[in-house]
């Protein structure tokens, strides 16, 4: 008898423990935050061509499913070169801790860049595009399709590439 009770006693003790941190539980909140960012016009047309033989005809699985059309690309001036991190995203992900400069479309891709841009590359414009993202993405990324290269006036070169992707589900 003591037992039944004791089980029952449990029983109830631990649905209402469970119903008590579900309700207490909170989910965050996912808002879709915009942000004008000004347009980069290349006018390095072997960059384009670069990209074109560098990333879009790699063999990067990523790239060849055409799940994701953002480019993150990450700058910063070394001595004399650019040294240029590419990262397929799902989305545009905002980082606060890097300036960003700006944004172009090529083959059904948009690129945001951070960084330093090179003066020969192209030219930041006075048209600004509003660009959704949010602000607590509903996945966890665990590895990305990158692309390392550096960058010189005209020429382009791969320094490495990481060509995983595997997006989870919170």
């Amino acid at each position: 008898m003591k037992l039944k009770r004791f089980i029952g006693l449990y029983t109830f003790f631990l649905f209402f423990g469970i119903v008590t941190c579900q309700s207490q539980a909170s989910i965050p909140k996912v808002e879709k935050i915009y942000k004008n960012i000004p347009e980069l016009i290349i006018k390095d047309s072997l960059f384009l061509c670069g990209i074109d033989s560098l990333i879009f005809k790699s063999f990067c699985p990523e790239i060849k499913r055409k799940v994701f059309k953002t480019f993150n690309i990450i700058s910063q001036k070394r001595d004399g070169y650019f040294s240029l991190i590419f990262s397929l995203c799902p989305q545009f992900e905002y980082y606060e801790r890097v300036a960003l400069k700006g944004y172009f479309k090529y083959k059904d891709y948009i690129f945001i860049w951070y960084g330093d841009i090179p003066q020969y590359l192209g030219d930041v414009s006075n048209k600004e595009k509003k660009i959704p993202y949010v602000s607590q993405p509903s996945y966890m990324k665990t590895e990305t399709t990158e692309f390392y290269f550096n960058y010189t006036f005209k020429k382009l070169s791969l320094t490495g590439l990481c060509c995983m992707q595997h997006y989870i589900r919170k």
